[in-house]
């Protein structure tokens, strides 16, 4: 007989099972995957060790060569994962030849090589623009991924396709969350019962492992090949109540917010916050969303109210967004914001006019129109960084001419110091040109001969330093001075000490209160040095040290700083001045600052803000 009981014989049966069915997804569901798209899962796997890598070491691609190689093969291995999935999509739709089909994967291979070697020598991979390609980039291969497969046959799929895709994507986003927060609970929970120390970083690892070892592959295996795809819409049920009951509400609330907006701006008559863009941005892109995934859901009838109704209601919020954009353009100049804003307003009203009056409409048309205007935004004479320079540029010179910098288009060194708002003025459209736009370009309009005028007066190498350290340089050899150096455009001061190491002989005790910040909102100190319970407070620009008992000493820096902020003329003052001693029956003790915070008063006096402070002291 046997000595399994009948809850043991269904037990064992039970787990039988659940093995059958781990197994048959490992062997019938995640190996073909991987065999079908080794590429895609082995640059998913790369990308994740290099995430890994990047967290752990605290990468900065601006402190070393290495780091920066580092950060940009991360970039490429993000870009070979949509690049390489896309090529294989296209690869399979094909029935070439398999000596032409061979040579598909060598054009994302070249062009991803030559992308490494463009990011790596030819520009500042911490750059804006650097980010903000890679970032269109990026979206263009997404975008690509649903239509490439398709041409030229296989329209009618695409709408087939982008469901499936859309819906294993949420898929997979859902269970990556899932596993992300179980798995920090559990490192969480270790470090928590059994008093591990347990770096941040490592929670973010997680999410980069999940990355590459599953969310990549899990995704991949919802993805049907093309020849297995049902011809015939099947509208998912999910995906209707998501367009009725969650996106079309959202978007009669947008609609009825913006109309009301409007309304404000006709019957008030003012102008239109710049802000309103952004809201319209959202309503269009929701409205163009909306309309994608309802499409086989409209007749023709349907279909041609509701674009009509949609195209006419319009045609109001693009004139307030119009309005706002260019109230900006002309106040402060074309930026790449703005290219952006004018950019999805010519790319959205055309997509509106095609589906409103085109005979056919294909819907393929809103991923195409997208790289197409990625294209548009970086490259080209046409490109945002190329019309927003001339702009800017134009705007920076006049200005530098109405302030007597520039004649006859050689720079002038100051021979006086200038008011604090030209000076800041001044300064934010260097800091943005800089910021914005590749320092080589700047350097060519500047000229050879105003380059070295800088660099003589300066005494600096301008063409090889960073963008914030180019800013001091061209004040500095321009002899760009104002009487308040030090002082912030928002009317608040900042100085420093000039020494980090100071004497301290004949005090008992060192306090190093860098590392927090007294100030008016958070003045309590509590810590205990040398069992000597301490509390620092900061009010109306005096500083109360006490212990548990009693107040030991009180110090007013007001009258002590005021002097220096109107005689003062660099930010980093030497550091006897910031040096107080005092002392009284219960303490004795030298102050430090080290860094200080202030604003100026209507009545020309000063309110510290924040204090940073080292303090040796002796008790009594």
């Amino acid at each position: 007989m046997s000595n399994l009981s009948p809850n043991g014989t269904i037990k064992l049966i039970n787990l039988n099972n659940h093995m059958n069915k781990i197994k048959h997804f490992f062997i019938n569901i995640l190996w073909p995957t991987v065999k079908r798209f080794p590429i895609t899962i082995l640059s998913g796997l790369i990308m994740s060790g290099l995430m890994i890598y990047s967290i752990e070491k605290n990468i900065d691609p601006s402190r070393s060569s290495l780091e920066e190689t580092v950060f940009a093969l991360l970039m490429i291995f993000v870009l070979a994962v949509l690049f390489s999935f896309s090529t294989k999509m296209f690869y399979e739709s094909k029935n070439w030849p398999i000596k032409y089909k061979i040579f598909i994967p060598l054009i994302p291979t070249i062009i991803l090589i030559t992308y490494f070697i463009k990011i790596k020598y030819f520009l500042d991979i911490d750059n804006q623009k650097t980010g903000v390609e890679f970032g269109l980039i990026a979206l263009s291969l997404t975008a690509l991924i649903t239509f490439a497969p398709l041409i030229p046959q296989k329209l009618n799929y695409f709408w087939i396709l982008i469901q499936t895709f859309v819906k294993q994507l949420l898929l997979t986003g859902l269970f990556t969350a899932i596993a992300w927060i179980g798995l920090n609970l559990a490192l969480m929970s270790l470090s928590y019962l059994f008093a591990i120390n347990i770096e941040p970083e490592k929670y973010f690892d997680v999410i980069a492992i999940l990355l590459g070892i599953f969310s990549i592959p899990f995704f991949l295996t919802g993805i049907p090949k093309l020849s297995n795809l049902e011809a015939e819409i099947k509208y998912s049920k999910w995906l209707k109540f998501c367009s009725k009951f969650i996106l079309t509400p959202l978007l009669a609330i947008y609609f009825v917010i913006l109309y009301a907006y409007t309304f404000k701006v006709i019957f008030f008559q003012v102008w239109p916050k710049d802000g309103i863009v952004f809201w319209i941005m959202l309503y269009i892109s929701l409205a163009l969303v909306i309309y994608f995934f309802t499409r086989p859901l409209l007749d023709k009838a349907k279909h041609k109210l509701i674009s009509y109704g949609f195209t006419l209601t319009s045609i109001p919020l693009y004139i307030i967004y119009f309005i706002a954009i260019i109230l900006r353009i002309n106040q402060y100049g074309l930026t790449i914001s703005r290219y952006l804003v004018v950019l999805f307003a010519v790319w959205s009203i055309s997509l509106i006019a095609y589906f409103t009056f085109s005979r056919k409409k294909y819907l393929m048309i809103i991923p195409a129109s997208i790289i197409l205007a990625s294209l548009i935004f970086l490259y080209g004479p046409w490109s945002s960084y190329n019309l927003s320079f001339i702009s800017q540029i134009n705007r920076y010179e006049q200005l530098l001419m109405e302030n007597n910098l520039i004649l006859d288009g050689k720079l002038q060194p100051q021979t006086e110091e200038m008011p604090s708002d030209t000076y800041f003025k001044i300064q934010d459209e260097t800091r943005y040109i800089l910021r914005s736009f590749d320092s080589k370009k700047f350097n060519q309009w500047l000229g050879e001969d105003n380059v070295n005028l800088i660099e003589t007066n300066s005494g600096k190498d301008f063409k090889l330093k960073y963008d914030y350290q180019k800013v001091t340089i061209f004040f500095n050899g321009l002899n760009i001075k104002t009487d308040k150096l030090h002082q912030t455009k928002n009317n608040h001061f900042n100085f420093n000490s000039s020494k980090s190491i100071f004497p301290i002989s004949g005090y008992d005790y060192f306090i190093d209160i860098n590392s927090h910040f007294i100030s008016e909102t958070n003045s309590d100190f509590p810590t205990n040095y040398q069992d000597q319970n301490i509390k620092i407070e900061l009010s109306k620009n005096t500083v109360y040290i006490s212990d548990l008992k009693k107040q030991l000493i009180k110090i007013d820096l007001g009258n002590k700083i005021l002097p220096l902020i109107t005689f003062s003329k660099p930010p980093t003052l030497n550091a006897k001045e910031l040096t107080f001693e005092a002392e009284n029956d219960n303490i004795k003790l030298l102050l430090i600052i080290t860094h200080a915070s202030l604003e100026s008063t209507a009545d020309d006096d000063i309110k510290i803000i924040s204090l940073k402070l080292d303090m040796a002291y002796s008790l009594k």
